[in-house]
């Protein structure tokens, strides 16, 4: 087995520790190396060490068809499987039964006929770049129009998702295995329920004028800096690939929701 790793910089070089250590055990057993991840490698699995937000960068980089496998050295750590204080277990049980396999939905955007290059794990997010501003959209979902709405922002997330910044933001908390869809609106000027659909319906959203700075935000990176004209029209949906990512030790779903409530 052949393993990349990414890592979380700015921790004081802990993550970087980890890193080395996860790279030591690795290459001292046979038919396995290790290595930090190379944008031309090749790899069977990418090891991310940090928090959910380097399992994020890791969705962006790593190509979609290698595993994650997730080492938690980061605060909230939602994404993740392995606790930084269990890497040696968590990696002796990879190598040497494999863990199990779980498949979870992204998203892709597009925007005025042309798709982003990336798919998001967790929400795509359109809003304005002022954080002052808010902007108001027209709602279809399979072509049936909904509502018009104020609001900060408009974001879809997975379900997986639904425990970030929809959950935030007042949205309801889907299981992973649900199938669905959820559209939330951030700061609704007026009171506005998320909305649960199937996971292959298409969302519409149409802004109502040409404001001149909406950007949109796939799983915390900007996608685009600033939308000009009446082309802001983003459609978002299911991605054709889903993310794959190994677990050895499968914290229950609701374990995790419990520890971010605290």
């Amino acid at each position: 087995m052949r393993i990349g790793i990414i890592y979380r910089h700015h921790d004081d070089g802990f993550s970087e520790g980890l890193a080395q250590e996860a790279m030591d055990q690795i290459n001292r057993r046979k038919r396995h190396s290790a290595e930090i991840y190379k944008q031309d490698g090749e790899y069977d699995v990418v090891m991310t060490i940090g928090g959910d937000g380097t399992v994020l960068r890791a969705h962006q980089t790593v190509q979609i068809e290698v595993p994650l496998f997730c080492v938690n050295s980061g605060t909230v750590g939602y994404l993740t499987d392995v606790p930084s204080d269990k890497l040696r277990l968590g990696i002796n049980a990879l190598l040497d039964i494999g863990g199990n396999v779980h498949t979870y939905d992204t998203l892709e955007g597009d925007l005025g006929g042309g798709k982003f290059t990336q798919s998001a794990i967790n929400e795509i997010l359109m809003k304005l770049s002022s954080p002052t501003s808010m902007i108001k959209m027209e709602i279809y979902i399979d072509g049936e129009f909904i509502d018009t709405v104020l609001g900060d922002g408009f974001m879809v997330s997975t379900a997986l998702g639904s425990t970030a910044y929809s959950y935030s933001a007042g949205g309801s908390v889907l299981h992973p295995k649900s199938g669905c869809l959820i559209l939330t609106v951030v700061a609704p000027y007026k009171p506005f329920t998320s909305i649960v659909v199937p996971n292959d319906s298409e969302i519409l959203l149409v802004p109502q004028r040409s404001y001149t700075e909406k950007i949109v935000i796939c799983d915390g990176i900007l996608q685009e800096e600033r939308i000009q004209g009446v082309d802001g029209t983003i459609k978002i949906s299911l991605a054709k690939k889903p993310r794959q990512f190994i677990k050895v030790f499968g914290k229950g779903y609701f374990e995790k929701i419990r520890q971010r409530r605290r």
